[in-house]
């Protein structure tokens, strides 16, 4: 874990910074404060968290992740497949955590009474998230614990690489498309939007790598 620990400070950092910006939104307003925590479909808030438990759901989140990817890190076969699993994760990891603490900033920023926080405003980090996530997939390494890891990917080298070669191409333009789309529609129509395309964009690998799985080439 010390090791996790050293090959991971940037995202780590991220994790702390974001749990240190919650202590100082405790200790500054006051006890009970609502926050918003889910939107509906129609892009309605449906659900608040009263501070200061609000201010912890992001770095506990970040612990969360961190811990599960760590412990799927160090049970990693070989040596080879560790350190393989290690350059994956320092590419994937750290987008995640700098997305939990724009999200942080933006919840404190709603409590203080700014006008940052909103529905779009998360909807553009989601979709910007997936822009960085998507240009860390195309030198990511083979590996068992990060990246589209179906049966027919980690035991093919060559449809790994294509795969996320073509992954990336998707999670690119997708991303693109909603940092142009989200702020021109409505809320209700953004968040439809917005997960409709995460999701295809999710899929989309997936069927790809099948195909490649079935043809002659990607065996």
């Amino acid at each position: 874990m010390h090791q996790f620990t050293k090959d991971n400070r940037l995202a780590l950092s991220f994790i702390g910074l974001t749990f240190l910006i919650g202590l100082i939104g405790a200790l500054l307003l006051p006890p009970n404060t609502p926050l918003p925590v889910h939107w509906n479909f129609s892009g309605e808030i449906d659900m608040f968290a009263t501070t200061p438990g609000a201010l912890f759901i992001m770095p506990g989140l970040g612990l969360l992740i961190s811990g599960i990817i760590g412990a799927a890190a160090l049970i990693a076969r070989t040596s080879e497949t560790r350190d393989q699993s290690k350059n994956a994760i320092k590419k994937i990891l750290t987008p995640i955590m700098a997305l939990l603490l724009f999200l942080q900033v933006l919840l404190i920023s709603q409590a203080m009474g700014h006008s940052l926080f909103g529905l779009k405003t998360i909807l553009m980090g989601v979709a910007l998230m997936l822009l960085f996530v998507g240009n860390m997939l195309v030198n990511l390494p083979l590996n068992h614990v990060m990246g589209i890891r179906l049966p027919w990917t980690v035991n093919n080298d060559k449809n790994w690489q294509k795969t996320h070669t073509f992954a990336r191409a998707v999670f690119t333009v997708t991303a693109l498309i909603l940092i142009i789309t989200i702020p021109l529609v409505p809320e209700s129509i953004a968040i439809r939007f917005t997960l409709f395309a995460c999701l295809l964009a999710g899929i989309s690998p997936a069927i790809y790598s099948w195909r490649i799985h079935k043809t002659p080439l990607g065996k």
